[in-house]
């Protein structure tokens, strides 16, 4: 009974500490921010039907979009920006971890130290989160596309910031309360 409050408790701080990170990043830019009146610029790229990154590897071992997300003219493009994002993140992720679980050795006995270790390396991604809306939120306004579709498109962004900032939330949990 005591372990599950706690675990409630800690949860519930980390959801409040997450929300509040967000809320944040999503100040970077408000639909207010366009200077084009919200029109949509036939030049932008739909959203649809990418909830899930698709890369391959070439013969030489480089990465492409199987849903041609730079144009043949190399121009960012929502998917790209993605893409490339969705990369950094799943790639810090078991770095993290691994700092994490080094780190906590020191203090696993500390229940508000680990709390704050987790909140550190979970920040460290949502730098690169943060980085890479601001780069969708430049592409909104050199292409003048709606912010609808910028917000759709950081909102798929986020939700790899979460899926992999709750990997560590695992780590630390499992820590926290086994």
């Amino acid at each position: 009974m005591k372990v599950n409050i706690i675990k409630s408790i800690l949860a519930l701080i980390l959801i409040i500490s997450t929300a509040i990170l967000f809320i944040s990043c999503e100040d970077i830019l408000s639909p207010a921010d366009t200077d084009n009146g919200g029109s949509v610029n036939d030049n932008t790229e739909s959203p649809a039907d990418t909830d899930n990154v698709e890369s391959v590897n070439d013969d030489a071992g480089n990465q492409a979009n199987t849903d041609g997300g730079e144009s043949a003219n190399n121009e960012t493009s929502y998917q790209s920006i993605l893409d490339e994002y969705a990369i950094k993140l799943k790639e810090a992720t078991p770095k993290l971890i691994e700092e994490f679980n080094k780190e906590a050795e020191n203090i696993s006995d500390d229940i508000m130290a680990l709390a704050e270790l987790n909140n550190e390396k979970i920040e460290k991604l949502a730098e690169i989160s943060v980085e890479g809306t601001e780069k969708m939120a430049e592409l909104m306004l050199k292409k003048g596309s709606e912010y609808s579709e910028y917000e759709e498109w950081a909102g798929k962004l986020m939700d790899i910031y979460m899926s992999e900032g709750e990997k560590i939330t695992d780590v630390y949990m499992d820590l926290a309360i086994g």
